[in-house]
């Protein structure tokens, strides 16, 4: 269970369709949703305790 990767994986299958785009968030825009979520996966995965 990977709540993480699943919201990462609705994403990607919505893309610009994606519910949490459209109300705003990540200025509205999936490749800026992509980077941040790129981003802090490889940070959480570098955490000891991941």
């Amino acid at each position: 269970m990977n709540p993480l990767k699943d919201i990462i994986d609705e994403a990607k299958r919505q893309k610009e369709l994606w519910g949490l785009l459209n109300v705003g968030l990540f200025s509205g825009d999936y490749s800026r949703f992509k980077n941040i979520a790129n981003e802090y996966v490889r940070l959480i995965s570098g955490l000891p305790w991941h």
